[in-house]
């Protein structure tokens, strides 16, 4: 599941994509062609290997981290998507 948010003003393409598979990580792949330019900005992950992991006060075991994994070429935008995972995938376009 996925949606995308678009802020003209600052030339962002804003991709929120969640895997809710509890055993496999997907591939995801986007087609961004339709804009002129595009780069990465970058690929935030929350996730954990404990699907039943909480933050409390005292400790924060779910935190947002940045993957590398992605590659956006020609307008082809490929990642992978880990397994319980929520994503935020960040374009600069024109």
């Amino acid at each position: 599941m996925f949606r995308y948010q678009i802020l003209t003003e600052r030339g962002e393409l804003n991709i929120f994509a969640v895997n809710r598979n509890i055993s496999e990580d997907v591939s995801f792949n986007v087609d961004v062609r339709g804009f002129i330019k595009s780069s990465l900005i970058e690929h935030i992950v929350l996730e954990n290997d404990d699907f039943f992991a909480l933050n409390s006060p005292e400790t924060e075991r779910v935190k947002p981290g940045i993957l590398d994994m992605i590659r956006l070429q020609n307008g082809l935008l490929n990642t992978v998507l880990h397994k319980v995972s929520w994503n935020v995938i960040r374009l600069k376009v024109e």
